[in-house]
Parts: structure tokens; sequence; C-alpha cells
């Protein structure tokens, strides 16, 4: 919980709202990559949604990550 809790607000927000049950070192590692990219809000939380999409894809067909 302490993970999650450290977490900036935002992402936070966006893990309470994710389809799949993410962990906060995952999230985070894509979140700080982004950033460091120079990405913004908008583009981070895009970044996630796209990353979530694409594992959930990879489940329905039973393709392995």
């Amino acid at each position: 919980m302490q993970a999650f809790d450290q977490l900036p607000p935002e992402l936070r927000a966006w893990l309470r709202d994710a389809k799949l049950p993410w962990s906060p070192r995952s999230c985070r590692a894509i979140w700080t990559r982004a950033r460091r990219e120079g990405a913004g809000l908008p583009e981070v939380l895009a970044r996630l949604e796209h990353a979530e999409a694409a594992t959930l894809a990879r489940a329905q067909t039973g393709m392995p990550g």
C-alpha cells in the first residue's frame, strides 16, 4: 500500500479506474519513462491506456505478453 500512496495523485486516480490490477511499480515505470521523455499528463495517461489496451488484447487472443 505504501508504494501506491507514494505515486503521483493523477497516477493513483488512473490506477483506481484501471481495468486490470496493475502494480504500482509497473505504472510508475511507464509514468517515469514518459515524463523523462518530456510527455505531459495527457500523453502519459494515453501511454498507460495504450499499455492496458495492448495487455487486454493479448489476453483475449491468448498470446503471451
